[in-house]
């Protein structure tokens, strides 16, 4: 049986796609699907992965016996488990060995840093190092006949930040030249103007 009030911790990992700050609202055709969600990634390396795996697999596993006792002849055949992780891939499509556990919450979630900390959780971004507090839910959708384990975000610790503002400066290297001199330059701020074309896309599902 499933201890669904015990909060679990991830090992260290790189923080992917993340709402921590404001939940985010899936919108399909201009109708809002679902709750907003606040909602965080973690990237683990293979073998951090396969212990969070091996953790939670038995109670796939009960959940999927369970589903498939009660279910219609019929149906019995067709109901599946779901990956607990889902593999990383790179920009070419390449699976990169590591997986990803995505929790969510309807709740903002506490954000601490690495000596436990409350923090703002405005400015995380993924690249971060992290590790996430959760609970689980494991579920039989009927509709889809899937059976899995949903993760219930609880808490993100940062132990190694990665903000907006200053991501372009590591791709550069010192050279010889100018040196800026404090007070040389003053910020232009007439044109407040900015890009608002992106288009954020994606599916919710209430789990």
């Amino acid at each position: 049986m499933a201890d669904e009030k015990k909060i679990y911790l991830t090992p260290k990992g790189t923080l992917g796609f993340a709402d921590l700050d404001k939940p985010y609202q899936f919108v399909k055709d201009g109708v809002p699907q679902g709750k907003p969600m606040y909602k965080a990634q973690i990237i683990l390396e293979a073998e951090d992965a396969q212990a969070v795996i091996d953790l939670f697999q038995p109670i796939v596993d009960e959940e999927y016996k369970n589903a498939f006792e009660n279910a219609k002849p019929a149906d019995k055949k067709k109901i599946t488990k779901k990956s607990i992780l889902e593999p990383e891939f790179d920009d070419q499509g390449n699976e990169t060995g590591r997986y990803i556990l995505s929790a969510k919450t309807q709740y903002k979630p506490l954000v601490v840093d690495s000596k436990k900390n409350k923090m703002p959780a405005k400015g995380i971004w993924g690249g971060s190092t992290v590790k996430l507090a959760y609970k689980i839910k494991p579920y039989f959708m009927a509709s889809a006949k899937d059976v899995g384990i949903a993760f219930r975000l609880q808490g993100v610790q940062v132990i190694d930040l990665v903000s907006g503002g200053d991501g372009a400066v590591n791709v550069f290297g010192e050279e010889d030249g100018f040196v800026a001199e404090e007070g040389m330059f003053e910020e232009d701020t007439s044109d407040t103007s900015t890009d608002s074309s992106e288009d954020e896309g994606g599916e919710e599902f209430d789990i």
